[in-house]
């Protein structure tokens, strides 16, 4: 019988590592440790579903997309600076990503998503360039909540 191949492409945030498996291999390691395949039907469930979700959002607004984004960068990446005077949680995040990367990701053009960060900066959301931003979190928290399509 011949074998299928599948192909998926992906992009790391952080460093990784892979390791191919064939399916023989795949059935050996489910054989040896059954709870192993539910755990990886867990995991593929999830994957799924944020599928599904990321699908339904992408007829959002491209600001919505970028926000979501933005915080999930700064929950993975972001450092928290005390409340400052205005009480607010201000996080630092310092990330590689290009304009470019941010709209791979979020299903946008590159000018739609510097147009969405130029909106976040006017409200007075997002501060900072290139890599080196500084985000009020319970702002865009708001914005999200606001925005939110689901």
């Amino acid at each position: 019988s011949a074998e299928t191949y599948y192909r998926a492409d992906a992009v790391a945030l952080t460093d990784a590592r892979t390791c191919p498996i064939s399916r023989e291999q795949f059935l050996a390691v489910v054989r040896e440790a059954p709870n192993f395949a539910l755990g990886f039907a867990e995991v593929l469930a999830e994957q799924l579903f944020g599928c599904y979700e990321q699908l339904g959002e992408s007829y959002a607004p491209v600001k919505y997309r970028v926000a979501k984004e933005l915080l999930e960068q700064v929950r993975r990446c972001g450092v928290g600076q005390q409340a400052d005077q205005t009480g607010t949680g201000w996080y630092h995040l310092e990330t590689a990503l290009k304009h470019e990367e941010i709209a791979s990701m979020v299903t946008a053009t590159r000018v739609s998503v510097s147009m969405a960060m130029a909106e976040l900066k006017r409200d007075g959301i997002l501060e900072g360039t290139r890599g080196h931003y500084r985000l009020d979190v319970d702002a865009l928290q708001d914005l999200i909540m606001t925005l939110d399509v689901t």
